[in-house]
């Protein structure tokens, strides 16, 4: 059985590394409406990030 890759069907996603308290603001209004990806070091921030959202 193949893997299929394209399956692009063009949603807009950003992503921010280092979910510190000014990038998620600025990521949030800038990125409304798309599908936002949060990777930090600490755990504990993300999941933080993840009640706020």
């Amino acid at each position: 059985m193949a893997m299929v890759f394209d399956r692009n069907e063009n949603k807009k996603v950003a992503v921010l590394l280092g979910a510190g308290s000014m990038g998620t603001a600025i990521l949030r209004r800038v990125c409304a409406g798309m599908t936002l990806l949060f990777g930090d070091i600490s755990e504990k921030r993300l999941d933080e990030v993840k009640l706020e959202y």
